[in-house]
């Protein structure tokens, strides 16, 4: 069974932290107005340049590897399973 299986099966998600783009433009584009905080709501806002510039962190992003790709998830919407259609091709 694959990993995308596995979630739709028990129905949550790998992501753990995330942006609300993902879109292949530039995220420079994108321009978000906090009008009010929103509350009771699992949305968090934070400074990434601030968090950027803790030396615990830098050392801990250096430890990391990040690998992106959304073809498993796009071959299972695309066999008809989950619900859901691909609109353009795994970026």
């Amino acid at each position: 069974m694959s990993t995308v299986e596995t979630i739709a099966q028990i129905n949550i998600t790998l992501i753990g932290w995330h942006p609300d783009f993902f879109e292949p433009q530039d995220p420079g584009t994108m321009i978000f107005f906090l009008l009010s905080q929103p509350t009771d709501r699992d949305t968090e806002f934070s400074s990434q340049v601030a968090a950027l510039k803790l030396p615990r962190l830098i050392a801990f992003f250096k430890t990391l590897k990040t690998v992106h790709s959304s073809d498993e998830e796009a071959d299972y919407l695309r066999q008809g399973r989950g619900g859901g259609s691909v609109r353009r091709n795994a970026v």
